[in-house]
Order: structure tokens, then C-alpha cells, then sequence
């Protein structure tokens, strides 16, 4: 898959057995399951994990956390004035934990709440440790005498960007990226030598450079860059140790920033090619990248269902929230920077009214049938696009979230879309390896193209 789709955290997975002849107690008033959980996946589980945990303290399940880390016991159940995680939370130590923000004040209060009722763990894991899936080795594979003809298949398309002049539409696909001619709808131009699928796409405010996110899955994440008007590749960096699904230029055209699914979110000078900042908070791969027109802050959304806003320039997380109840696959500001667009396998797609402290949702937009892959704004703001894995790309209006046209022509599911700069045309890239392109005015589809179309 080009997105997986998961949510790797269950923290709880059975309920307790009480013993018999007993009532059943009444449900705790602050639940671990329920309500501590939710705090240490969203704002902690990124730096507090069982594969890199800082201080040597985890918070992936109930016995991490009551074992401590390297200062000693983070928690002493009835006596949250005495445990060392609250004091960190509420400030009454330092440093201040999650570093870049703090908890919300209910979060802290309930964290208080559950330590004083005696820290206790209101679902018990299995008795017995889930058996690890064993691979079986595969028979060899036995082919026909003669072969036969060889084909060739149209690559899935991952991921799409128009130029800001709107002369051609950048198609990201497996180890390539074709440069169509939107004029003439002819591949113009192809950028070879991709370690794998291109899994992102971004052009500079000036249309001068062209990003392309990827890598070679579970081994390395790589940026690389395009000089649009020489027509070459000048450079491909990047320190990331899984691939990059994210990619998203400064305005001022000086950083780039990329969100990978090793779960770190990074920002690069773009001349110097070097990392200034490195970020790590998401509980799962990130999935989506963008960065706010006045340059301030720059979003990431994943698959810890999570939407996290940073300062690129100190690299610091200013605050995060759980924006959907599965896997945020894309992530958009508007074009006056006071909105944000998500999308997510929950089937939906929500409009956030961006702040600095934090974000609130405007509205819920429902009516595809399966994972929302993709969202984007138009260049005015007027409308946005969604691309599902239902097989549909939908019109909405931003002011009231109504649903004004519905694109039916794609065959396979859409991972990809994008609005024309000038506001007429909408693109798709698909699984099957199609693009297409409808006029908004008509919703007539005008062109079908494939990634097996070549010069």
C-alpha cells in the first residue's frame, strides 16, 4: 500500500474478571483505558515509546509507565504529589513535560485524578502473550514453458501538484516523475532515477524548484530536488531511516520541510542542504505535511490519528489534538492560512479553525463511502476537493461545507488531487495508474491519461 492505514497502539484488550459471587464495581471516574491512554498517545507516546524512550520511560502500556525510567518510579499509586509524572505535567518539577506546550488543564487534572484513585488498571491484559505471526516459506514458483510475452503495467499514482503557473502537472509514480504539459496534455518531460513510489510532490511559491518525497521502505526516507527551469535534478538528501509521505516548501522558498513514516517530522535549509531541526512526537508514521503561507508554523497529520502544529524555526511542537478516529492521510492550510483541511480513513473530512494556542473544528464533511486519501484547496479558498478510496472526487464549498459536484469517471481508488491555479480544472491520480482531468464548470471529464504514456 502507498498509505498504510493502521493504528498501531491497543492498550487495552480484554475486560477483567472479577470474582464470583461479587457486583460488578461501578466504572471508574477516570478510566486508564479511556481517558489515560488518550493523553499519553496523543502528546507523549512520540518521544515516550518502547523503541526510543526518553529517559528510559515508556508510556506504551500500564506496566512501562508503573516501572519508571532512569530517575526511578514515575508514578506512587494514591499520592499524585509524591509522583514524579504529575509533578512533571503540572509543572511542579521541571522540565516541564511534553516539552513545547504542556498538557491542556483537564488532561492534568484527570492524570491527578486517576494517580490519587489509586492508579489503577481498569482492563487487564491477556494472560498470555498474542503469538507473533510466523512467516511460511513460500513454494518456488514454477512458470510455463515458453513465458510468453512481457507487458507492461501502468504504475499506481501517489501523489499530484500543479505548477503555481499552471503549465504543468507533476505526477508522482514508481521511481519516477512524469511532467505533463497541461496545455497540450502530453508528458513533456520525465524525472527518472526515484528510489521507489514518489510518495509526495511539492512545488516552491515560484514554481523555481519541485520536491519529491520517498525512499526505499524500511531502509531510507529522500528528498529530492528539481530545477524546474533547467530542467534537472540538483540535489537528494535526507537523514530519515523510512520513507518520505510529505513534503512541504517555506514561502519564502529557503526550507523544506518532510514528515516520514519513521515518525519524525524535519526541517532542511534548502542551499545548505542540512537538517535544522529535528522533531519527534507523532506515535506513528507521519502522512501528510504543510506549511502555513505566513511562514510561522507547519502542520503534520498521521497515523496516530493525530494532527500536531510546529515552529519550524525554534523546531519545537506547539500543541496537537486527535483529529480523527483513524489515520489522518492529508494535511492542507488555506490559502489565507486560517483554516485547516484533513482527511482520514475514518471516511471523513474535517475543517479545523487554525490558531496559534489551538485548533477547533468547523465542520465534518460526510458522504464518502470509504478512506478519504486526499484533500486539497482551491487556490481562492472557494472550494476544496476530496479523493477517496471509493472510487469518487468530491466538490465542497469551504463557507457552508455543501457538496456541489461529485466526479464518478475514476475506476480504481484515488490517492491523488489537485486544483488547476487558475481555479477551472480539477486532476486525479488513481491506483490503476490513470490521471484524470475534469472541467469544473461542466464536471465534464476532458482527459484520461495513464503512466505508461511516454514523449
Amino acid at each position: 500500500m502507498l498509505h498504510p492505514l493502521r493504528v498501531t497502539f491497543l492498550f487495552a484488550l480484554a475486560l477483567a474478571c472479577l470474582p464470583a459471587g461479587h457486583a460488578t464495581a461501578a466504572p471508574p471516574a477516570v478510566s486508564y483505558s479511556r481517558d489515560i491512554t488518550a493523553i499519553f498517545r496523543t502528546a507523549c507516546l512520540g518521544c515516550h515509546n518502547n523503541e526510543t524512550p526518553a529517559g528510559k520511560f515508556s508510556v506504551a502500556s500500564y506496566t512501562a509507565i508503573m516501572k519508571g525510567g532512569k530517575s526511578g518510579p514515575s508514578i506512587i499509586a494514591g499520592k499524585s504529589a509524591q509522583s514524579r509524572l504529575f509533578k512533571l505535567v503540572s509543572g511542579a518539577a521541571r522540565p516541564v513535560m511534553p516539552p513545547g506546550g504542556g498538557l491542556r488543564p483537564v488532561d492534568i487534572e484527570n492524570i491527578k485524578t486517576w494517580i490519587d484513585s489509586g492508579a489503577k488498571l481498569d482492563l487487564a491484559a491477556p494472560s498470555t502473550p498474542m503469538p507473533r505471526p510466523v512467516a511460511t516459506p513460500a513454494a518456488p514458483a514454477v512458470s510455463p514453458n515458453p513465458i510468453g510475452k512481457t507487458i507492461s503495467v501502468a504504475s499506481p499514482v501517489a501523489c499530484l501538484a500543479y505548477s503555481p503557473d499552471g503549465t504543468t502537472l507533476a505526477v508522482g509514480t514508481y521511481r519516477e516523475v512524469l511532467l505533463i504539459d497541461t496545455k497540450s496534455t502530453r508528458v513533456a518531460g520525465i524525472w527518472g532515477g526515484q528510489a521507489d513510489e514518489v510518495r509526495s510532490l511539492a512545488y516552491s511559491r515560484s514554481g523555481a524548484m519541485l520536491a519529491a518525497g520517498g525512499g526505499a521502505p524500511g531502509i531510507t526516507g529522500e528528498i529530492r530536488l528539481y530545477d524546474v527551469k533547467a530542467g534537472k535534478e540538483t540535489a537528494a538528501f535526507g537523514d530519515h531511516t523510512d520513507v518520505v509521505n510529505g513534503v512541504a516548501f517555506s514561502p519564502d522558498e529557503k526550507r523544506i520541510a518532510s514528515g516520514s513514516a519513521d515518525k519524525s517530522v524535519r526541517i532542511w535549509d534548502i542551499a545548505a542542504r542540512k537538517q535544522l531541526a529535528l522533531m519527534r512526537d507523532h506515535a506513528d508514521m507521519v502522512l501528510g505535511m504543510a506549511w502555513s503561507p505566513d511562514g510561522k508554523y507547519a502542520a503534520s497529520c498521521g497515523a496516530d490519528l493525530n494532527i500536531k502544529i510546529w515552529d519550524p524555526t525554534a523546531g519545537r511542537r506547539v500543541y496537537s489534538f486527535q483529529a480523527h478516529d483513524a489515520a489522518v492521510n492529508s494535511i492542507a492550510f488555506s490559502p489565507d492560512g486560517k483554516t485547516l483541511l484533513s482527511s482520514s480513513s475514518d471516511h471523513s473530512v474535517r475543517f479545523w479553525n487554525f490558531g496559534a494556542e489551538s485548533s477547533g473544528m468547523l465542520r465534518t464533511l460526510s458522504g464518502h463511502g470509504q478512506y478519504v486519501l486526499a484533500a486539497a484547496f482551491s487556490k481562492d479558498g472557494s472550494l476544496a476537493a476530496t479523493a477517496s478510496a471509493d472510487k469518487v472526487v468530491k466538490l465542497w464549498k469551504t463557507a457552508d461545507g455543501a457538496n456541489t459536484i461529485t466526479l464518478t469517471d475514476a475506476k480504481d481508488w484515488v490517492y491523488a488531487v489537485a486544483f488547476s491555479p487558475d481555479g477551472t480544472h480539477v486532476a486525479a491520480g488513481c491506483w490503476d495508474g490513470t490521471i484524470l482531468i475534469w472541467n469544473i464548470q461542466t464536471a465534464k471529464l476532458e482527459t484520461t491519461l495513464t503512466t505508461l504514456h511516454r514523449p
